[in-house]
């Protein structure tokens, strides 16, 4: 699975390179869950549309910034610097930090 994301991840990155930038907008989850007014103002901006109220989400819906990295718990550190070793290059086109001595 690490493979295939990362192969996604370049390929859609290699996509990206060829097309017209403002028709490209990067979003990353733990941006819009840690400060989700700026990222969702950036959108509208992005749109070139004007910002409207939006209904609150379900508060069984809603991700918090405690949500960010929870899956990393359930996997054992080694396993888990194996497949981030595995993911580096898409890790890092995707702006993420990855450890020098972890990347393959």
């Amino acid at each position: 699975c690490a493979l295939q994301w990362q192969a996604s991840v370049l390929r859609a990155f290699e996509a990206f390179d060829r097309m017209d930038p403002n028709r490209v907008l990067f979003l990353r989850y733990e941006d819009l869950v840690r400060d989700s007014a700026s990222e969702v103002g950036r959108i509208w901006q992005w749109l070139a549309l004007e910002p409207v109220a939006l209904p609150s989400p379900s508060p069984s819906l809603h991700a918090t910034a405690s949500h960010i990295g929870r899956g990393r718990l359930a996997v054992d550190p080694e396993v888990g610097a194996r497949i981030e070793g595995l993911m580096a290059r898409g890790l890092a086109r995707c702006g993420y930090t990855v450890t020098p001595t972890r990347a393959l």
